[in-house]
């Protein structure tokens, strides 16, 4: 409770309010309240930009790795699409892969096996690094992403393809459910298959089982 007037500073020697101390009073509360809230608001901007840091990875890796990470998610579909920047119709087709992530989240695992990488020693697989993830990054591709550290010939030989894209489909039990190549491509035909009309089906499909 307010005193006599001459005690309180908010009033003026005459006893009068004094507009003044409101201006101090908010001023000050003002300044507190920022104070308090900036390394609140600072970690809140560090954990935003750390998200958006790690929400699309690109590790190297071999097949190998690849195999090892399917059997770490059993009871899950595992699609496994493997692409290169020099392919046009794999990145055509790469945007729904990523709708596909995003429908089947918790029973689908997508990833992507980038085999840029040619052998050339004068430009080894972290060559190609940046191009692959500015790729990745402008689609959001926030799932496994692989970049492949053996000549991609090696990648052929060892699935036995002809020729990308490529899309292999793992069952919950992990075996190779189907594999889509160029071993489908239809006479008159001019792409083997589509995420929209063969692997997504056969994917919803597997789901109802």
């Amino acid at each position: 409770m307010i005193g006599r007037a001459i005690s309180c500073p908010c009033l003026c020697p005459a006893g009068k309010f004094n507009p003044m101390y409101r201006y101090l009073v908010l001023t000050t509360v003002v300044a507190l309240v920022l104070t308090a809230s900036k390394p609140a608001l600072q970690a809140a901007d560090n954990e935003s930009a750390d998200a958006t840091k790690d929400e699309v990875a690109l590790r190297e890796g071999t097949w190998k790795d690849v195999v090892t990470l399917i059997a770490k998610h059993p009871g899950k579909i595992v699609v496994v699409d493997i692409w290169s920047t020099s392919c046009l119709p794999c990145m055509q087709e790469f945007p729904e892969l990523i709708k596909l992530h995003k429908k089947y989240p918790k029973d689908v695992v997508c990833v992507s096996f980038n085999i840029d990488y040619v052998g050339i020693k004068s430009k080894p697989p972290e060559y190609y690094r940046s191009k692959v993830e500015k790729f990745l990054k402008k689609r959001e591709a926030s799932f496994p992403n692989f970049l492949c550290s053996v000549d991609s010939i090696e990648i052929f030989d060892q699935l036995d393809l002809n020729s990308i894209p490529a899309v292999l489909v793992f069952g919950k039990d992990g075996e190779l459910g189907k594999r889509f190549d160029d071993t489908l491509l239809k006479p008159g035909k001019q792409e083997a298959f589509t995420y929209q009309h063969d692997i997504n089906p056969f994917i919803a499909a597997l789901l109802k089982k």
